[in-house]
């Protein structure tokens, strides 16, 4: 008999741009009872390789832009995400924002800020952008 679910997570949990996964095995498998209670998780690392951005979003209020949309537009393709703080049902991830290029090596990223405010900028594949507010006020 199995009682529960399993709880995924993706992030990039070795800094290395690949997105990774850990599995939380939420099941009482009474059969595997030894698995469980020695932890019940699995990693999974990615392997891909590919051309990559990650994009860190800084606010007055320090919510790491809680509610922004984000657009990327490289060469033929435009993706979107969505800050949501990183969290899903059972699961909380970083709040860092993955974009995966292919074989783009430059594109527009667009932030669309939960205020109504907007950021444009150009980036670079490969790396890890910080966007702050256009309204943040640096001391």
């Amino acid at each position: 008999m199995i009682i529960g679910y399993a709880r995924v997570s993706t992030a990039d949990q070795k800094l290395d741009a690949q997105i990774d996964l850990v599995i939380a095995d939420g099941a009482l498998d009474l059969q595997d009872r030894e698995f469980y209670l020695n932890g019940g998780y699995q990693f999974l690392q990615g392997r891909v390789n590919t051309n990559w951005l990650e994009v860190d979003l800084i606010d007055d209020k320090g919510l790491q832009g809680l509610g922004a949309r984000l657009q990327l537009v490289s060469g033929d393709t435009i993706q979107y995400r969505a800050q949501n703080g990183g969290v899903h049902r059972n699961v909380q991830e970083p709040p860092r924002i993955h974009f995966g290029m292919g074989q783009d090596e430059a594109g527009l990223l667009r932030v669309f800020w939960a205020d109504g405010a907007s950021s444009e900028l150009r980036v670079k594949a490969n790396q890890l952008r910080v966007v702050e507010h256009p309204n943040l006020e640096r001391k």
